[in-house]
């Protein structure tokens, strides 16, 4: 039987050999799933970028608080705020203010521009101030019915025009909020609409 044994395997392993064979359905390599993207972290400025016009109230509202001069009002013009990738510009166009004087008024075309760098945090718009050019012009003297006045000036009224460190903001569209963060304009909201 030891003689029969080597035999007895090989024949066993010529018919597996040769016995035909279940076909199987071809497989497919697995599909490439491909891999996420790493999210990154949403544009800070995406929002913000553009050109930004501040009504004509809250306009003379924050003038009132920057010149600490609580009677200044605007008569014509507008202040804007430009928001690039992590820089900020802050003018005027064609801004006329006015401040009460004596009985009269005092009236002046202000030509402002601030510029500086923003950095965004969380709801936080934190501004510092980089170059400033202001300059007011065209000085006006006017009694209370608006009547022209004699204006003499041993030197010219300066106004000093500057930004808060900081405010707190919302955006959304062509919708702007800023609320600086400042003792003394605490609580107060101003708002822009998207001018470009």
């Amino acid at each position: 039987m030891k003689t029969h044994l080597p035999l007895l395997v090989c024949a066993l392993l010529v018919l597996a050999a040769c016995a035909p064979q279940p076909t199987a359905a071809p497989t497919s390599l697995p599909s490439a799933t491909p891999l996420p993207l790493p999210t990154s972290t949403a544009d800070p400025y995406a929002c913000l970028r553009g050109d930004w016009a501040l009504s004509t109230e809250d306009a003379a509202s924050l003038l009132a608080y920057i010149t600490s001069n609580p009677s200044l009002t605007i008569i014509e013009g507008s202040l804007r705020m430009q928001f690039e990738d992590g820089t900020f510009a802050y003018h005027s166009k064609d801004l006329i203010p006015q401040i009460t004087f004596l009985d009269g008024f005092i009236q002046a075309t202000a030509n402002i521009f601030i510029e500086g760098t923003t950095k965004v945090e969380a709801d936080k718009l934190l501004f510092t101030q980089t170059g400033i050019d202001n300059k007011l012009t065209d000085w006006k003297a006017l009694d209370a019915q608006g009547n022209p006045l004699p204006l003499v000036f041993a030197n010219t009224p300066v106004m000093a025009f500057t930004i808060a460190p900081q405010a707190t903001y919302s955006c959304s569209g062509d919708e702007l909020a800023l609320v600086f963060d400042v003792e003394d304009l605490a609580g107060q909201t101003f708002n822009l609409e998207r001018i470009k």
